[in-house]
C-alpha cells in the first residue's frame, strides 16, 4: 500500500510542477508583450509633448488606487518654468 501512495504523491506533485512551468511560462510571455514599446527618439517624444516644463521636485506622495490593485505615485513640483504648453495640458 505505500509504494502505491508514493506514486500517486509522486504524479500530482509531477502535475503541480507541469502547472507552476506553464503558468510561469504564460507569465513571462505576457510579461515579455506588455514590455515591448516602440523606441522614440527624444526629438519624436518632445515634438509630440503638450507639455515641457523644468522644475524641483518639492514632494511626493504615494498610495492605492480605490480598489487597492496598483500604486499611484504623485509628485509635486515648484520653481516651474514652462518650456512649452499646449492647449490640451492647460
Amino acid at each position: 500500500m505505500k509504494p502505491h501512495k508514493q506514486k500517486k504523491s509522486v504524479f500530482w506533485n509531477s502535475v503541480a510542477l507541469r502547472a507552476a512551468t506553464c503558468s510561469l511560462t504564460v507569465l513571462f510571455l505576457f510579461q515579455a508583450l506588455a514590455a515591448s514599446q516602440l523606441k522614440l527618439e527624444f526629438a519624436e517624444v518632445a515634438q509630440s509633448a503638450d507639455l515641457i516644463f523644468v522644475g524641483t521636485v518639492d514632494r511626493m506622495e504615494t498610495r492605492f488606487n480605490p480598489q487597492g490593485t496598483f500604486i499611484i505615485t504623485e509628485v509635486f513640483f515648484r520653481d516651474i518654468m514652462v518650456i512649452h504648453s499646449t492647449q490640451r495640458s492647460v
